[in-house]
């Protein structure tokens, strides 16, 4: 069993080096968990719930927006309650035609309730950004999984970070920044895409 990017798998040769020609014709291991620095998710056992607190103003879903710490913990103590297994903290919009946040003013909104909910919560708390600095900062600050928008192709920093700190990540999909992702959108081949 290995480990690439919070996916553990089976199949992999122990202490064996695999070249890339050998790779080709090797079965693709089949993923059986999501493991993290402190916890496990087995796939068989899944779907999980996630709890979502928006840190933002202008977010999709107005009863997931919180405005301060005892808001936001309140919340997350009571969706841990109800089974969430996560909570992902995201603290600029993902919407169609939301404004960027700029970097000191995202992690001005994640920081202190990224704080207090580590101390508090038996489980991972996520941080939902794009941003390589914040991906960093939060994970020195408690977080344990970084949920990004980008898919790593808007800060290209991010899959260094993401290498270096060891955490999952949670690839998401966007054709384009939200202040644009609604400008004539066209999909030809899905999964290149």
């Amino acid at each position: 069993m290995y480990s690439i990017g919070g996916l553990h798998e089976r199949g992999a040769p122990t202490g064996s080096s695999i070249s890339s020609g050998e790779a080709l014709i090797q079965p693709t291991p089949q993923p059986t968990a999501v493991v993290g620095p402190d916890f496990q998710w087995p796939l068989a056992k899944g779907p999980y719930l996630w709890g979502v607190l928006n840190l933002t103003e202008d977010s999709f879903y107005g009863p997931s927006r919180v405005t301060g710490v005892d808001e936001a913990v309140a919340r997350a103590q009571k969706m841990e309650a109800e089974g969430a297994v996560a909570i992902d903290l995201g603290a600029e919009s993902s919407r169609p035609g939301a404004q960027p946040v700029q970097l000191e003013n995202e992690w001005k909104r994640v920081a202190p309730i990224l704080r207090a909910l580590v101390h508090v919560l038996r489980i991972p708390v996520s941080v939902d950004t794009y941003k390589a600095e914040i991906a960093r900062r939060a994970a020195q600050e408690g977080a344990r999984i970084i949920n990004s928008i980008g898919s790593i192709r808007w800060d290209l920093g991010m899959a260094d970070v993401l290498i270096e700190l060891d955490l999952p990540l949670v690839l998401m999909h966007a054709l384009d920044r939200p202040s644009k992702m609604q400008n004539d959108p066209r999909y030809r081949y899905v999964g290149r895409q």
